[in-house]
């Protein structure tokens, strides 16, 4: 199956021959522009163009029907009204035509009265086993084999870069802005409403294309292309999460992959429902994810554009060791703070670096980094400064700042860095600041594919993006293996007892029951029948915690259903009588509800540990501050599961709370190789058939010890039998 289906899609992106149905006399219409830029492209294939009146359309015969077309086309173009096209998919699909872009609007984007045209869409394309792209959308455009099949930009360059874009609209601002630069595609593709083909499939068919060759990408860089495939993706919904993490975590170690997705506000998701029909998922966990993959998520266009010109044209630094070369201070100042930021290092210039800067640079020039040529320098200054530094073996990359003074010389300097880029190797990034005045030389770095930024602060962005990218791929080149922990049968049995019984939200007692089997370490807790019972447990335990446990009350502390710091009889009758009377109002709602006692554990940290089902990546773990601290921190860290130990490590490790945890100040760290296996144990619970969500929090971790003190548990609906 996977091989017939990538055998479609070489013949989707890759047509030997083309049919566009909907051809028109009319030069304004879609399907005379799409006919006209496959023309205009060089396509070496055949093309039929399809018009109900026949005749001659841009110097080609125009068939009246598509079974007029003599032979089976590998790709069938349709621009027809949307009431039109299930009877033309009908007739492609009887011809054998396997492959269809649908370009027409007028489906689910526009509401309820399209959503069943696009149905009968999926229904036809099933029927006749069809990969269909779109509908609504703008086309597709291969450069390898000549083929623009768009209704957008007339004329683009090739290149190395691959995009998916589920907007025309963005597609086509991406295409002047391409063409306007320079920048070359290898393959554009536009979604539309993806209601058969989806960003997955493509990305699949593109793993399975990838340049493997040392030759190939030599070739590319000799043409000044960056030696990878890079891959921009513009997306309003995200079909498949796991299939789509699954191809990016695999293409990401070898391609820079960024992607730009709306949908945080519901302002954008309401907007997105009415351009692609799209539903936005939960944004944090979409982060998390991007995050795994490596891959870079944009907040922008501007982000989208600048990632797409850097690593299509410069490979990524090796370290973030980076120089910065200015013709002015106050540029040359603010770079450091930006550097900072993006998570780069200024160079420390090598002893003969500053003995060459020193000797050929004017006395006042600042010779160590960010480095000064001063506002009267020429472009031979630049070139002293640029090659010295570049030669250093403590610098991995250069950011060249100019700004337009009397005596610059923009063009001879854009001609130089031009130049040094090739001699060393290492990337370089710049920004000529300006207007009119830096024009020319922009021209000139773009003509040379060298990246170049209008002001500081993108080119530096941009290159600690880069950083970030080769730093993760360096590490993630193998896959983290995941050892299964196995589910014992108590607790099999637990669950199955559960669902029998048509248990929805399990109450705290019923929760740490369950995690105790699992062998979750909990305080020590029973239910509190009478107050003589808890004077026995006081007497036991000496300092303990009541509290209300309930399936209905998932936030007791705002209700003051939990009370802490009961070591005498006489705190533990008054908090007895607050809880009976919170107890009475509960019982309304849950006639099980109870109150429960628990040894209290001190001298430890609050954190919040749980996992719970998003809609589109499935299980997620949730790792943070705890308690109140949930809140008022925000310390919320996502990782998608299955996950591995390093994998949790890490997760602790970029938390706000990790400073606590590792002994702030000299103090003693906690137990974090016990909390990495709680939190490894918690996940495989999780995994369970029957769980939907389960959280523990707190869960207090001491120097020795770690304890799931209040847990919740969430099962899924089960179908009715």
């Amino acid at each position: 199956m996977f091989e017939k289906k990538l055998h479609h899609l070489e013949h989707l992106l890759s047509p030997r021959s083309i049919a566009i149905v909907g051809a028109s006399h009319d030069k304004k219409k879609i399907g005379a522009i799409v006919l006209r830029n496959i023309i205009d492209g060089g396509f070496a294939g055949k093309i039929y163009p399809v018009n109900p009146s026949g005749g001659t359309l841009q110097k080609l015969r125009a068939y009246e029907s598509y079974n007029a077309i003599p032979q089976i086309p590998d790709l069938a173009v349709v621009a027809v009204p949307a009431n039109i096209v299930p009877s033309v998919l009908e007739e492609i699909g009887q011809k054998g035509t396997r492959n269809v872009i649908v370009l027409s609007a007028g489906f689910k984007e526009i509401g309820e009265s399209g959503r069943g045209a696009e149905e009968e869409l999926i229904a036809i394309a099933k029927r006749h086993n069809l990969s269909i792209i779109g509908p609504n959308c703008l086309g597709i455009l291969n450069a390898p084999c000549k083929l623009n099949a768009t209704f957008g930009a007339s004329s683009l360059l090739s290149g190395n870069l691959r995009f998916i874009s589920q907007s025309g609209a963005i597609a086509t601002s991406f295409f002047d802005w391409a063409g306007k630069a320079g920048l070359g595609f290898s393959e554009f593709v536009t979604l539309g409403n993806k209601a058969v083909i989806n960003e997955n499939d493509i990305l699949e068919y593109w793993q399975s294309k990838s340049l493997e060759s040392s030759k190939e990408k030599q070739r590319q860089v000799h043409r000044g292309l960056s030696p990878y495939e890079p891959i921009g993706l513009y997306l309003e919904s995200i079909a498949e999460g796991k299939k789509f993490l699954k191809h990016l975590k695999h293409m990401s170690r070898n391609n820079p992959i960024f992607l730009l997705k709306p949908g945080k506000s519901s302002g954008a998701q309401k907007a997105m429902l009415s351009h692609t029909g799209s539903i936005a998922g939960n944004d944090a966990v979409l982060d998390a994810a991007l995050h795994e993959a490596g891959v870079i998520r944009c907040h922008g266009m501007e982000d989208l554009f600048d990632l797409a010109k850097a690593f299509a044209w410069e490979k990524s630094p090796q370290s973030n060791k980076v120089a910065v070369i200015s013709n002015a201070g106050g540029p040359g100042v603010l770079s450091a703070d930006l550097i900072d930021e993006a998570g780069l290092e200024m160079a420390q210039l090598s002893t003969k670096t500053h003995t060459i800067l020193q000797k050929n640079l004017p006395a006042t020039a600042n010779i160590h980094d960010p480095i000064d040529v001063l506002g009267d320098a020429l472009a031979d200054r630049y070139a002293t400064a640029i090659d010295a530094v570049l030669a250093d073996s403590g610098v991995d990359a250069v950011v060249v700042l100019l700004t337009p003074q009397l005596t610059t010389q923009i063009a001879e300097t854009a001609k130089i860095v031009s130049a040094a880029s090739v001699k060393f190797g290492k990337p370089i990034v710049t920004a000529f600041i300006g207007g009119a005045q830096v024009a020319k030389g922009e021209t000139i770095l773009n003509a040379h594919r060298v990246p170049c930024f209008r002001y500081p602060d993108r080119a530096i962005w941009v290159l600690g993006r880069m950083w970030a990218w080769e730093q993760w791929r360096g590490e993630h080149q193998k896959s983290e293996v995941v050892k299964k922990i196995v589910v014992r049968r108590p607790v099999q049995k637990m669950l199955h007892a559960f669902v029998n019984k048509n248990t929805v939200v399990l109450s705290p007692l019923q929760a740490n029951k369950l995690l105790v089997t699992h062998k979750i370490c909990t305080p020590v807790s029973m239910s509190a029948f009478t107050i003589e019972s808890a004077e026995a447990f006081l007497s036991r335990h000496k300092k303990i915690v009541l509290k209300i446990s309930s399936s209905v009350l998932l936030h007791k502390t705002e209700l003051h259903g939990v009370i802490p710091h009961i070591d005498d009889t006489k705190k533990l009758r008054v908090a007895w009588k607050q809880l009976c009377k919170i107890l009475k109002k509960v019982k309304h709602t849950d006639k099980a509800a109870e109150i429960m006692m628990q040894k209290q554990i001190d001298d430890g940290i609050e954190l919040i540990v749980g996992v719970k089902t998003d809609s589109n990546f499935g299980k997620v773990l949730l790792f943070g501050a705890g308690g109140i601290m949930v809140n008022l921190l925000a310390d919320r860290n996502l990782h998608t599961v299955p996950i591995s130990q390093k994998e949790v490590e890490d997760l602790i490790k970029n938390s706000k709370i990790n400073k606590l945890l590792v002994g702030y100040r000299g103090n003693k760290p906690y137990a974090i190789k016990k909390l990495v296996k709680i939190m490894l144990r918690l996940v495989a619970l999780a995994l369970a058939d029957e769980i939907d969500e389960i959280e523990i929090n707190p869960l207090i971790i001491t120097r020795k010890e770690v304890f799931a003190v209040d847990g919740k548990v969430l099962l899924k609906d089960q179908p009715k039998s």
